[in-house]
């Protein structure tokens, strides 16, 4: 699996796989996003690379099971971009910081 932002399908796990385990993926679907790709796993064969906390959160609701994956990877880095416009917009400040704060707690 692998999604899809901006309109360009990022498939950095794919060159990871390549270099550190000199393996390739079978990709049969692409979507926008994790949530979506919840919903391309159910009542099929397919694997899915996800963030373990949001599968843990789909996981009681949704047909789906974790497995660990038999190697180690490189961790997820999420980022934030904003228009400089939007640098001192007291409801754009206000929102970045709830969106570090959601964060902080998993780290």
């Amino acid at each position: 699996m692998s999604y899809i932002r901006d309109g360009a399908s990022h498939l950095s796990i794919e060159r990871w796989l390549i270099h550190t385990m000199e393996t390739n993926r079978r990709v049969e679907v692409i979507t926008n996003d994790f949530s979506t790709m919840i919903y391309t796993l159910l009542n099929t064969n397919r694997i899915g690379i996800l963030p373990k906390h949001f599968a843990e959160m789909h996981v009681q609701s949704q047909a789906v099971k974790i497995i660990k994956l038999p190697f180690e990877t490189p961790k997820l880095k999420e980022s934030m971009m904003w228009h400089p416009t939007l640098e001192n917009d007291p409801m754009h400040r206000w929102l970045r910081q709830r969106i570090l704060d959601s964060a902080a707690k998993f780290q």
